[in-house]
C-alpha cells in the first residue's frame, strides 16, 4: 500500500502516512465550449487505475475521484490533460459559491467549471473571460456532480 523512496530512515507503522486509495475514473471533463463525456454522475464510471494521495487531501475519500480535463476555458488556472481530484458528495449549490465544479448536461457532458450564486440565478463561468457565462436556469438540463478538491499539472 505504500512506497518508500529515498535512502533515509525507514518509517515505523505508526509514523506512516495514510493514503486515500483514489480511483482515475474512464471520463474527460470539458470546459466551456468543449465536449465531456456524457454522464449524469460519477457513480458508474469504471476506473482505469488507482492512485494515492495524502489522507488529509480527500475530506471525503469514499467520494473521492479522478478526473482527465480537456480544453482551454479554465486556463490559466486549470490547462488542458490536467488531472482534476473531485468530491461527488459535494454538491450542495448554496455551499459551492466561487468554488470549481464539475457540472453536467445531457447536451455537453461533465463540464468543469466556476460556480456562482446569485440573488435571482446561478451561473457556471470560465477562468477565461473569452467564454460566456451558463446561466443554471431549471430548463438549462444543468445540475452540479461535484466539486473539485485539486488537481495535477504536468511540468511544461
Amino acid at each position: 500500500d505504500l512506497a518508500e523512496a529515498g535512502s533515509g530512515k525507514r518509517m515505523t507503522d505508526e509514523h506512516k502516512p495514510k493514503l486515500a486509495h483514489i480511483p482515475v475514473l474512464q471520463a474527460i471533463a470539458g470546459t466551456h465550449g468543449g465536449q465531456g463525456d456524457k454522464r449524469d454522475n460519477l457513480n458508474r464510471i469504471p476506473a482505469r487505475e488507482m492512485v494515492g494521495a495524502p489522507l488529509e487531501w480527500c475530506p471525503n475519500p469514499g467520494y473521492t475521484s479522478l478526473l482527465r480535463v480537456s480544453g482551454h476555458s479554465m486556463e490559466p488556472l486549470i490547462h488542458n490533460g490536467d488531472i482534476a481530484a473531485v468530491d461527488s458528495s459535494e454538491t450542495d449549490r448554496s455551499k459551492l459559491d466561487g468554488k470549481v465544479v464539475i457540472a453536467s448536461n445531457p447536451e455537453k457532458g461533465l463540464c468543469v467549471s466556476r460556480f456562482r450564486h446569485y440573488a435571482k440565478f446561478d451561473i457556471l463561468e470560465s477562468e477565461n473571460r473569452e467564454y460566456r457565462a451558463v446561466v443554471l436556469g431549471s430548463r438549462s438540463g444543468w445540475h452540479i456532480v461535484a466539486k473539485v478538491l485539486w488537481w495535477i499539472s504536468a511540468a511544461p
